[in-house]
This record gives structure tokens, C-alpha cells and sequence, in this order.
């Protein structure tokens, strides 16, 4: 169908907004004279063509993606709170993409809404259309790059106002087997009568997390109760929709694995990709500004109100301790893998010995850098550097936990790795306190001795550490303590375990 028109004198045509015009396929201009464009107030300027907005007879009107798990916000804070699960709903069914969003909790959802498959899956969804016009036609999809075609589908003739499903299969995988992250990946829709002539419909957009294998969902740390406000919600492994009784994943462990994991194509590649950034101190959530910390407000020593310990926490509060930052690490290459990850991952611990010299000096704490030694003195902390570069973390412990991954270290704590592997747990330990510890303190009551200054607990004022009394602090300004630090060969003076996870 075409249609041709003849002028015989001029053509002025003048709108009150804008005038666009679409065309399926070239669009040429010609002039027996001369041909003059003119952009009074922002020029004349030649851009990337946009699909039209769909005037044919079909609306493209709802899609859900085929994936095995969805996405839920960090935050979410039971599996009954749908505003925090990113599916949307319409007549009790749920999608990946409306045209019109008529849930009130799905009106600040993300836009592009969050989506994944593994790189090993076909892509398959089902569309819905509405008919404008009785016409039976032929509708293809194809993303912008031209990596995933789906195969075409035949829309039979129905009423006007009838909606019809149709589901699409992509059975190419153009990147199995490696981790992709699209912030803004687009879907084009096109539909042909003919088979022959094909008219822009509509393109849609996702956020789409593609994981290299089928996630390890199953392997994710588990966190333990504190105090009777903990829920199996909070603590749980697996997170539920209650809605569609669907498995949703956090959407940071995918958004940190798979934008900074992007294009790895092994478990060694992800750990490093990954700690990469990482080690930047500066991590920040998926859907949530600024940076994790590290025992930081309710996870702090002065003020420590965490009613539950474990991955889960971290995230959702976006701040917590040791033992949450390396199994987030873990957790989040586990995500990416169901098999890559099995039995590759320590949980390597260590605490000073508590022994007591001849002295009675007892090994009571260490300190990680960076610390002045003033012998007998107390030390004084000059420099704290971990998780959140703005923030004062505590920076001496009687117990630490990081991780042990392919004979090297990565503490996500403090950012650190080793640059090679080691023999031995006990090689490993020397290099690591070589690096992240300015000395092992040993201390001890000297009644005859005057009075010093305690040990400054830089992140409260007026607080001072307890060095005798794991995680406590006092008021108290100034004690008859005596100090004498270990600097050189710190490995001798720390216990270790190494736990497999």
C-alpha cells in the first residue's frame, strides 16, 4: 500500500509544536534548486533515528522474560513487600515490562527494570498485544546490537481491543560462558504483513544482568540471630517473593559481580575483577548512594546495634563487620556460578595467641596499620584506612576474618591482596600481617608503674579501649597499663584457622 501526491504550485504545511516524521525504511530529499534547513535557536542537528511510535494495528502492551530467578532492592524487608520485588503486576499476573504500570507499588520501581539469565540459558519471553485493527501479521525481535535474534511469530487476525500472547525464543547464546552486565539493554519489536517489509513497533528497555552460569543460590552465607527481633526474613539464604513465590536475587550481588565481572570467562577472573574494585574502599549498592562501611554506626563498638550477623545485613543496611565483607566476597562470585566456586573458598581467621612472657606481658591484641609504637607507652593511631575512606573504623581487633581463595588472600575489609600464591597457610599469614598490621601488642597491670595514657578509640571521643577486655571500652582516660609491641615476624605471635566454606 502506498500513495503518491502531486502539487502543482507550493506546499507550506505550518504545526504549533513539533513536526516528525517516520519512515520504515530511507528517507530522501531532493531539490531541482537548493535545500535549506535552519535551527533558529539550537541549530540543525543529525542524529541516530528513533523507532516511531506504534500507529499500525498492534500494541505491543506487556512482556515477561522466562528467567529462573528475579531481582528484589536490598532493602526489601519481608517477602510480602511487593514494592521492593522488581516484577510488575497487571490483573494478578506478573512482568518484566508494562506499558502502563496500574499498580501503585510499581510505579517507583526501576525504569529500566532489573532482569537476569545465565550466559548458558536460551533468551525466552512472552509477549503481549493489543489489537487496534483485525490484521494478521509477522512480529520479530532483535536486541540493538544484533546479538540476540529471536525467531519469528506469526500474530493471528483478532477483534479490536483483544490481547493475544505470543512467546519468543532466541536460541543463539553470544556470550556463553562469560559474565555481561547492559545497564540499558534494548529490545526492538517490528511487524510485517508481508513478511517482506518490516515497521518498527516499539523498543524496550531492561537492565540486564547476565551471570556466567546458573547462579549459586543455594551456597549463599547464611547469618545467625542476635536478639529477638531476628526473622527468618532477615537471616534467610533465599529470598521469596510472596506474590509470584518466585526466587529473587539481591540486586547488589549481581550488580557488583556482573558490572565489574564483565567479560570474565573463569572463577579466576571474576575473583580478581571483582576485588578490583573492591579493594577501591569506595563499594557502593546497586540502587543506593554512597559507600558501605566498615564498623560503622550500628555495626560500631560504641554504638553497635546489629540484631542479626551475616551477608544479609550488609546489604541491607549497607555497613557491618569483618566476617560480613569476606562472605560478601564469596557470596558474590557464588552468584555468578553454581560450580565454578565449590570448594575454592576459605574462611581463613586469626587472633592473637594469648600467651603471657616471663614478663607477664600478655599477647592481647593486634593492630592493623597504620599505628605509632611508643613502648611502654600506649600506641597512637595515626591513620585508619578501610571500607569508606570517610569514615574512622576501628582499627585494632582481638580476632579477624578475611579470605582464602587459590593460596592467596583478599581482605575486602581493608582492600588487600597478595600478588602471589603461597606454599603454606603459614606463608600466607607471614605476608599478610606483614602487610595489613603495624604490630601485635602485648600488655600488662603495673601497679608501681604511674599512670599513662590509655588507648585512644579514635571513631567517639572520650572512649578508650579496653585491651584486656575483647571489644569493650572505657571512660576511663588514664591507667597504670605498660605495652610492649611485636613488629617484625607477627605471624609467630597470632593463632590461626583456616575454615573451608
Amino acid at each position: 500500500m502506498g500513495k503518491e501526491s502531486y502539487i502543482g504550485g507550493d506546499y507550506i504545511e505550518t504545526t504549533g509544536g513539533d513536526a516528525k516524521v517516520f519512515a520504515g525504511k530511507s528517507i530522501v530529499n531532493s531539490s531541482a534548486d537548493k535545500f535549506a534547513q535552519k535551527g533558529k535557536e539550537k541549530g540543525v542537528s543529525y542524529n541516530v533515528s528513533a523507532p516511531p511510535p506504534s500507529l499500525g494495528s498492534l500494541d505491543l502492551i506487556k512482556i515477561k522474560i522466562n528467567t529462573t530467578f528475579d531481582i528484589c532492592h536490598d532493602e526489601v524487608d519481608s517477602f510480602s513487600e511487593f514494592k521492593n520485588f522488581w516484577v510488575l503486576e497487571d490483573k494478578g499476573k506478573y512482568y518484566h515490562w508494562l506499558s502502563l504500570r496500574s499498580n501503585a507499588d510499581d510505579k517507583n520501581k526501576p525504569d529500566p527494570l532489573p532482569i537476569t539469565l545465565a550466559s548458558t540459558d536460551n533468551f525466552v519471553l512472552t509477549a503481549t498485544f493489543k489489537t487496534k485493527a483485525p490484521m494478521a501479521c509477522k512480529i520479530r525481535i532483535k536486541d540493538a546490537n544484533n546479538k540476540y535474534v529471536f525467531k519469528e511469530q506469526q500474530h493471528p487476525k483478532k477483534n479490536k481491543d483483544e490481547e493475544h500472547e505470543l512467546t519468543f525464543t532466541c536460541d543463539t547464546k553470544p556470550y556463553k560462558d562469560t559474565v555481561q552486565y547492559f545497564e540499558n539493554f534494548t529490545l526492538n519489536f517490528e511487524y510485517s504483513e508481508d513478511g517482506t517489509n518490516w515497521v518498527p513497533m516499539r523498543s524496550v528497555k531492561f537492565c540486564f544482568y547476565l551471570t556466567i552460569g546458573n547462579p549459586g543460590y543455594d551456597q549463599l552465607s547464611p547469618s545467625s540471630g542476635r536478639g529477638g527481633e531476628y526473622t527468618a526474613e532477615d537471616g534467610n539464604r533465599m529470598i521469596i517473593n510472596k506474590a509470584n513465590s518466585k526466587e529473587s536475587i539481591l540486586e547488589t550481588f549481581l550488580y557488583l559481580g556482573c558490572k565489574f565481572g564483565k567479560g570474565s570467562k573463569n572463577a579466576d577472573e571474576i575473583m580478581t575483577n571483582v576485588f578490583n574494585h573492591i579493594k577501591s574502599l569506595n563499594v557502593e549498592r546497586a540502587r543506593v548512594k554512597g559507600a558501605m562501611g566498615y564498623w560503622r554506626n550500628t555495626s560500631s563498638l560504641h554504638a553497635s546495634s546489629m540484631r542479626y550477623r551475616g551477608v544479609r545485613y550488609l546489604i541491607k543496611y549497607g555497613e557491618a563487620r569483618c566476617g560480613e565483607w569476606s562472605s560478601f566476597l564469596q557470596d558474590i562470585c557464588k552468584i555468578q556460578s553454581d560450580t565454578l566456586f565449590g570448594g575454592k573458598f576459605d574462611d581463613f581467621v586469626i587472633f592473637p595467641t594469648g600467651t603471657t612472657d616471663s614478663s607477664g606481658y600478655k599477647n592481647s591484641l593486634f593492630l592493623v596499620k597504620e599505628w605509632t609504637i611508643k613502648d611502654p607507652a600506649a600506641p597512637v593511631d595515626i591513620k585508619q584506612k578501610a571500607q569508606d575512606l570517610k569514615n574512622v573504623p576501628l582499627n585494632l581487633f582481638w580476632d579477624h576474618v578475611f579470605t582464602k581463595y587459590g593460596n592467596k588472600y583478599f581482605d575486602p575489609s581493608y582492600g588487600l591482596t597478595s600478588a602471589t600464591t603461597f606454599a603454606n597457610d603459614d606463608a600466607l599469614l607471614k605476608d599478610y600481617s606483614g602487610k595489613a598490621l603495624s604490630g601485635i601488642l602485648y600488655g600488662k597491670i603495673d601497679p608501681t608503674n604511674p599512670v599513662i595514657d590509655a588507648i585512644i578509640y579514635k571513631p567517639q571521643a572520650g572512649k578508650y579501649i579496653e585491651p584486656f577486655n575483647a571489644y569493650s571500652l572505657t571512660p576511663v582516660q588514664k591507667n597504670n597499663y605498660k605495652y610492649k609491641t611485636v613488629v617484625t615476624n607477627m605471624q609467630k605471635e597470632l593463632s590461626k584457622q583456616v575454615i573451608p566454606n
